[in-house]
Formats: structure tokens, C-alpha cells, sequence
């Protein structure tokens, strides 16, 4: 019997020289204009990638068969401070919707 691998929680940080809500904004909402298409856990090819910028909102990979893959849900929205994210890949960077 496998037991579950607790892990703890990663945290990254960047600074940039923008205004916070001005990063925010480019980073929720302008996905595909940073996140490289070629890095993802869904069907290939990518068209593009999105955030729901809302509490309960997902990260979707959207191929160009028009086929959604959620790569993380939004469990804390506070724009633009804060946004809190869990990740539904697995480790073999797949699709693992049992992570919510």
C-alpha cells in the first residue's frame, strides 16, 4: 500500500517594475501573452491559455480542436494583491482533476 506524499506548499516570488494592479492584470488576464504554448498538460496543439479571474475561476489550456483542460482552480481571488491557485497536474505534469 502506497501512502500519500504530504509536501509543503511552494511559494514563489517576482518583482517587476509595473504598477501592482498594471502585474496583476498581465498576469491574470494576458496568459497567453507569456505562458509559453508549447508547456502544457492538455491536448496539443494549444491555442491558448486563459484564467476565470474570479474566486472559483480555473487556469484552462484550450487546444485547437477547442478541447478544455482545467490546470488549476482559483481558491483565493484578491486582486490585486493576492490570488491563490491549486494546481490539478500530477507529477508526470498530466492532467489531475482529483486535486481540487
Amino acid at each position: 500500500m502506497n501512502a500519500p506524499t504530504v509536501i509543503a506548499p511552494v511559494h514563489k516570488s517576482v518583482r517587476v517594475k509595473a504598477p501592482i494592479a498594471h502585474a496583476f492584470d498581465v498576469f491574470t488576464s494576458g496568459l497567453t501573452r507569456w505562458w509559453p504554448l508549447d508547456h502544457g498538460v492538455g491536448k496539443k496543439p494549444i491555442q491558448k491559455v486563459l484564467m476565470e479571474p474570479r474566486l472559483g475561476g480555473r487556469w484552462l489550456e484550450i487546444a485547437e480542436d477547442g478541447t478544455q483542460t482545467p490546470v488549476a482552480t482559483i481558491i483565493l481571488w484578491e486582486p490585486p494583491h493576492r490570488l491563490v491557485m491549486v494546481w490539478q497536474i500530477n507529477a508526470q505534469w498530466k492532467p489531475d482533476l482529483a486535486m481540487k
